[in-house]
């Protein structure tokens, strides 16, 4: 029963010709019929459907008596046509400069018809120059217009859970301790004791239970600025602290620029920024001065508190700092060193795909200092150019 119909061998040539036609994805009742031809004959029919959709053609041949070849459709020979308008591979470039976050391409030399773009992305080429191992998406858009550029955003930013600009940190969450001058100030929030010889600190009042079971990511962008300290060396009176209970971790600075982590070696900072990285669980942290690892895996130190505090812990120092603000997040995020990719585009407008575009390279800029990222320019919008007459 699952045989095709038996049809006997043709013995006369056909006098007509039917032509049916209908798109591909579509059952043979939804053919239509394009025309009755005579052997030799030629014939054409209009298609412009909004997607690429190949077109079959069914052929019935018809004997000079009027019999058919074929008592249904579905019986007939079958040609499938090539259907592809979007032809030509795309041009691409970089729009701007890439950041250590994103990068931004930019498309040209693609038709209103697209209705679907590929973009293929790989870390690296093979011997040939393609693409090794790209990974890939495909965008649909439809009757809509196709975007002239393409974002392409790095994996692994920094999501800050908490975030305090330097101002007032009474407004922010915090309690203050110690009688030390304390004051708005342009940069920051400025935490003066060397009048008053007494320890003063902002201590977050609410602080996340367990703080470093998932990891911690303690970042300032901008280092404390400090005025002066009675001590030479990074110190107490200008530090940074945060605990869970057990694990301790603590900066403190000198006004030569330099930091130490838990009271190790003097790194300098030359006022680039500063990420404390805090393994799962706690008993380990990473300390990245811009795009330098300059210590990893430091052992906690001791602890029965949990909190966060900065300012001058101690009175045996004094230290007059300006404090600009810092962020943090409860996960584990190193900084993202200078990455490059390798991009090419293609384009559909419903069918096939044309041509991979030229292969773009294509380099994030370091997280730490934002340098060795590409330059870009390449604009597909069209400008007008007005020459001054002077």
């Amino acid at each position: 029963m699952a045989r095709r119909q038996y049809y006997p061998t043709r013995e006369v040539q056909p006098a007509t010709v039917e032509v049916w036609r209908r798109a591909k994805g579509e059952p043979p009742a939804a053919a239509r019929l394009v025309g009755l031809y005579r052997p030799g004959e030629s014939g054409s029919f209009d298609y412009n459907p909004q997607e690429d959709r190949n077109p079959i053609l069914s052929t019935v041949s018809i004997a000079p008596d009027g019999t058919r070849g074929v008592r249904e459709l579905t019986d007939a020979i079958e040609h499938e046509l090539t259907f592809q308008r979007e032809t030509t591979a795309p041009v691409i470039g970089l729009f701007n400069d890439a950041t250590a976050d994103s990068a931004t391409v930019a498309v040209t030399e693609f038709s209103g018809l697209v209705t679907r773009r590929r973009v293929r992305i790989a870390e690296s080429l093979t011997m040939g120059g393609d693409l090794d191992d790209p990974s890939e998406q495909i965008f649909e858009y439809g009757p809509n217009e196709v975007p002239k550029y393409i974002d392409i955003l790095r994996a692994g930013a920094m999501v800050p859970d908490f975030t305090y600009t330097g101002n007032d940190p009474e407004t922010n969450g915090f309690t203050k301790t110690g009688s030390g001058l304390t004051e708005a100030n342009a940069g920051g929030w400025r935490i003066d004791t060397t009048l008053s010889d007494a320890a003063t600190y902002f201590e977050k009042t609410s602080w996340p239970g367990s703080a470093f079971s998932g990891g911690f990511t303690l970042e300032l962008a901008i280092p404390p600025f400090v005025i002066t300290s009675d001590n030479p060396s990074p110190a107490q009176c200008v530090a940074f602290r945060i605990e869970d209970g057990t694990h301790r971790f603590e900066l403190t600075f000198d006004a030569s620029g330099n930091v130490a982590l838990n009271g190790g070696s003097s790194h300098a900072i030359a006022n680039m920024r500063i990420r404390l990285v805090v393994a799962t669980g706690g008993a380990t942290a990473d300390l990245w001065i811009g795009d330098t690892e300059v210590e990893t895996a430091t052992a906690s130190g001791a602890t029965a508190t949990s909190g966060l505090s900065f300012g001058d812990l101690v009175t045996t120092d004094d230290a007059d700092v300006v404090w600009p603000g810092f962020t943090y997040q409860l996960d584990s995020v190193p900084v993202r060193l200078a990455q490059t990719i390798y991009v090419a585009v293609a384009h559909s407008s419903g069918g096939a795909f044309t041509p991979d575009s030229n292969i773009l390279e294509v380099t994030f800029a370091n997280e730490g200092s934002g340098a060795g990222g590409s330059t870009g320019e390449f604009n597909p919008e069209p400008k007008d150019t007005y020459e001054m007459l002077v």
